[in-house]
C-alpha cells in the first residue's frame, strides 16, 4: 500500500461542525459554535466587538485562535491557545484547536496526545475523531485510522469524507469489494461536484479490481470525458472480448494525451495479446521514458522483447525490472513495519530514501515531513 493522502486528509479535517452547538444555547456553546463553524471574516467581526461580546477574555482568545487556525497561521493559533485555561469551560474547543494546529505544523506525537485526551473526555467530538483519523493515516497506523473513521461515521452519518478515505484504504490494500461499497456510499452522500469525479474514479478502479466489469460498463458511459474512467471502461470492454472497441477507446485518449500512462500500458497489453509486438514495444518504451521505475511496464516490455527474439534487450529489461522490484519490495516491507510500529521517525526517513530512489519525490517529501513532525514532538 503506497499512497499520498495530503489532499484528502486535509479535506477530512476541514469544514467541521460543533458537536455542542445542538445541545445548548449558553454563551460557552455559542463561542464553541463560532470557533468551529464560522469563517474567518465572521470570527473577526465578533472579536472586534470586544471581550464582552466574546464571553470574556478567554472566549476572545479562543476565537482568535480559531481565526488564525482557519487562516492557516498555526503558530499564532497556538499562541492564543496558551492564553486559555486547560481546565476551563472552553476545554473541548481549545483541545481541538491545539491538536489541529499541532498536526498542521507536523508535531504529530503532541497532536495525538492532545486529541486522544479530547475524545476520551468528549467522545462525541467529531472534529477530534476526524483529525486523529488523518494523523493515523499519515503515519500508516491504519487500524487506528479505521477506528476513528467509524467514529466520524457514527457522529456525522451524512458526511461523505470518511467513506471516501475508507474506500481508498481498502483500494490500496486490494480489498476491492469493500472499497466498492465505501465509494458508493461516498458518492451517495457527496454533493460537491469537484469531489464527485475523484469518487467516481475510485469506484471505477474498485470495480475493475473486483472484476465487476458489467457494472463498470454501466457506470462509465462511452461519452465520459475523464481519461482515467475511460481506461477502466476499456479494460472492462477487453475483458468481455470487445477488443476493437477497447483499443479505439484507448486511441481516443492517446490522441489527446499521448503520454497518459494507464492508457499506454493497457493498449500495449492488448497489442501483446494480439501479437502486435512492434506497437506494444513502442508504447511501453514511451511510458518508461517518463516513469523508468514502472515495474509492470518494464516486465511487459521484457515479455515483448522475448517474444520478438531480442534476447539481449530482454535480459537488460529483466535486470532493470528486478532492481525496481527489489526497491518496491523494500518499500512494502518498510510500510508494513511502520503499520506495526507507527510513529517511528527512523522508519519514515528510510521510506523517504527508498521513495527517492524510485523517483517518487513527492512521496519522499511527505515521509520526511512526517519524520520531522515525530522528531520535533519527541520529549
Amino acid at each position: 500500500m503506497i499512497a499520498v493522502w495530503a489532499g484528502l486528509t486535509c479535506c477530512l479535517t476541514s469544514g467541521c461542525g460543533s458537536f455542542r452547538s445542538t445541545q445548548a444555547s449558553d454563551p460557552i456553546a455559542e463561542i464553541d459554535r463560532l470557533a468551529r463553524k464560522e469563517e474567518p471574516g465572521e470570527l473577526m467581526e465578533r472579536i472586534i466587538q470586544g471581550e464582552e461580546a466574546c464571553g470574556g477574555p478567554e472566549g476572545q482568545a479562543v476565537l482568535r485562535a480559531a481565526y488564525y487556525l482557519k487562516r492557516q497561521e498555526f503558530d499564532r493559533a497556538l499562541y492564543y491557545m496558551a492564553k486559555v485555561s486547560p481546565v476551563g469551560p472552553y476545554r473541548s474547543t481549545s483541545l481541538w484547536i491545539a491538536g489541529e494546529a499541532l498536526f498542521q505544523t507536523g508535531q504529530l506525537t503532541k497532536a495525538i496526545q492532545i486529541l486522544n485526551s479530547l475524545v476520551a473526555e468528549f467522545p462525541d467530538d467529531v472534529e477530534g475523531h476526524r483529525c486523529l483519523a488523518a494523523i493515523y493515516f499519515d503515519i500508516s497506523a491504519m487500524q487506528e485510522a479505521r477506528t476513528e473513521l467509524h467514529e466520524v461515521i457514527r457522529l456525522a452519518p451524512d458526511d461523505y469524507r470518511p467513506h471516501h478515505l475508507l474506500g481508498q484504504i481498502d483500494l490500496d490494500f486490494e480489498k476491492h469489494a469493500f472499497a466498492v461499497e465505501h465509494y458508493k456510499k461516498a458518492l451517495e452522500l457527496c454533493k460537491i461536484p469537484e469531489r464527485q469525479l475523484e469518487l467516481r474514479q475510485g469506484l471505477a478502479l474498485s470495480l475493475q479490481g473486483d472484476r465487476q466489469f458489467a457494472e463498470l460498463l454501466a457506470t462509465v458511459s462511452p461519452e465520459e470525458p475523464d481519461p482515467q474512467l475511460q481506461v477502466c471502461r476499456a479494460d472492462a470492454l477487453w475483458s468481455q472480448g470487445k477488443v476493437d472497441e477497447a483499443q479505439q477507446t484507448l486511441e481516443t485518449i492517446l490522441e489527446k494525451q499521448p503520454s497518459f500512462p494507464d492508457a499506454l500500458l493497457l493498449s500495449a497489453r492488448i497489442d501483446l495479446d494480439q501479437s502486435k509486438l512492434d506497437s506494444a514495444e513502442k508504447k511501453l518504451q514511451k511510458l518508461l521514458e517518463t516513469d523508468p521505475h514502472h515495474v509492470v511496464a518494464r516486465y511487459q516490455l521484457a515479455q515483448v522483447q522475448r517474444q520478438a527474439g531480442k534476447m539481449d534487450a530482454f535480459q537488460e529489461s529483466m535486470k532493470l525490472k528486478e532492481e525496481t522490484q527489489k526497491l518496491m519490495d523494500q518499500l512494502v516491507e518498510l510500510n508494513q513495519q511502520i503499520i506495526d510500529r507507527p510513529g517511528q521517525p527512523d522508519l519514515c526517513l528510510q521510506i523517504a530514501d527508498v521513495a527517492d530512489q524510485l523517483g517518487k519525490h513527492e512521496l519522499a517529501e511527505s515521509w520526511r515531513k512526517a519524520a520531522f513532525g515525530l522528531q520535533s514532538s519527541s520529549p
